[in-house]
Formats: structure tokens, sequence, C-alpha cells
């Protein structure tokens, strides 16, 4: 077991000692692309998938091309893939692909906002929201 799969142990065991325990299920969430480490640890592991594009071509075909990658680790680790949320992490250049994440299978979006903070940019992700669950 590498080093980043022993600290998910260590922290779902150390979850399983306090007292009192959380008032529900803590979901763990795991960001990264890496098709072979990541996406397994994901699978075998996770509740929350988290991914961000920021350097992709296209990030929408990258998001449904790694999330079917995610997919096939489910299957071979005896999974179902759809216990793994998808998430996407956006800049506000990518606002405009929101819908096309939502239809890739993210059911959760973080607005990465740099300094200083352009809340009309929060604004915008809300309609974009409101338009998809109308």
């Amino acid at each position: 077991m590498d080093a980043f799969a022993a600290s998910v142990t260590a922290v779902k065991e150390r979850l399983a000692k306090l007292n009192p325990g959380p008032a529900g299920p803590l979901p763990l969430l795991i960001g990264g692309a890496g098709r072979r480490r990541t996406l397994e640890l994901v699978a075998r592991e996770a509740d929350w998938w988290n991914w961000y594009g920021w350097a992709s071509e296209d990030p929408v075909a990258d998001f449904r091309e790694l999330s079917g990658v995610l997919d096939q680790w489910c299957e071979r680790v005896g999974r179902d893939p759809g216990q793994v949320a998808r998430t996407v992490m956006v800049n506000p250049d990518q606002l405009p692909l929101v819908e096309g994440f939502a239809e890739a299978g993210a059911v959760h979006v973080v607005l990465s906002l740099p300094a200083p903070y352009d809340l009309r940019k929060a604004e915008e992700l809300l309609k974009v929201r409101a338009a998809l669950t109308s």
C-alpha cells in the first residue's frame, strides 16, 4: 500500500474511533486525474471524485473520459459506479462549460475564484444552476 492509500486508511480508522462519532457519515472526496493510481483509489475508497481541467483543451470531453475510466475501476473492484458522485472544479472562464459537465455526470460544481473575489461569477453560476434544475 502506498503512502496515500495508507493515509486514507488512517483517516477512516481515526473517524471510527471518534467519541462521540460524527452526526452522520462523512463523505470522502478524492480529487485527481491519475488513471492508474488515483482513480483506482477513488473506486475503492471515495464517496466523491473531484476533477479540474484548467489545463485541458477540451475539459468536458476529458471529464467524461476520466469518468468512464473511473467506472471501469469501479467495476474491477466490484463497486457500483453510481456510488461515486462526480464533482468538478471550474475557474470563472469555464462557467459556460457547466451545463456540459452536468450532462457528463457532474453532480457538484466548485467555483474557484481568484483574489480579488468577483462574486458576480458566483451569481452567474447560480443562474446556470437554476436553469439546469428548473
